[in-house]
């Protein structure tokens, strides 16, 4: 039996593993598998300096916001930006290291610790949206040079090899 009082996942399950949500059918609130410890995990990797965003369910920043009340210690949450979807899961984005050729740095993070903006997402889900006769969905960026490259050879069968042959780019093996 592990420390929480859970049996430990077994190894067909850990060679299969199941999605745990944590954000409710009505994707407003957070159910009954959501805990502390989530919100001390998200804590943890947005104190790691190398960590830009955590892209998290709307849903969890907003339940997150309503817990964490000192006012001193809410700077984190800054880092957890709301995003559609991540129920389930999550996303790291991490910063460009210093070598790193391709890597495109983001741009910063809105002031604030964004639980307002969490707050708003969650108060549009389920109202109806007017659509926009005008829309036209954005055209897809052309890939550039370096994708193509990548795409286009068949002796790199994934992005690791391919930036083995990049002398700005130190790869361990």
């Amino acid at each position: 039996m592990a420390k929480n009082g859970k049996k430990p996942l077994t190894y067909k399950e850990l060679l299969k593993p199941t999605p745990l949500y944590v954000v409710s059918s009505n994707y407003k609130t957070t159910n009954s598998n959501f805990s502390n410890d989530i919100i001390t995990l998200l804590k943890l990797s947005s104190e790691d300096e190398k960590v830009e965003r955590i892209f998290i369910n709307a849903a969890i920043k907003n339940e997150i916001c309503k817990r964490i009340l000192d006012s001193k210690d809410r700077m984190w949450l800054q880092k957890l930006r709301p995003w559609a979807g991540h129920m389930a899961h999550l996303h790291v984005r991490l910063s460009c290291p210093d070598n790193a050729q391709f890597c495109e740095k983001q741009l910063p993070i809105p002031d604030g610790d964004g639980c307002e903006e969490a707050a708003q997402i969650i108060a549009e889900i389920g109202k109806p949206k007017k659509p926009d006769p005008n829309y036209k969905p954005p055209k897809r960026p052309a890939p550039n040079s370096t994708c193509l490259e990548v795409l286009n050879n068949p002796k790199f069968t994934t992005l690791t090899e391919f930036l083995k042959t990049k002398s700005a780019i130190k790869l361990s093996e």
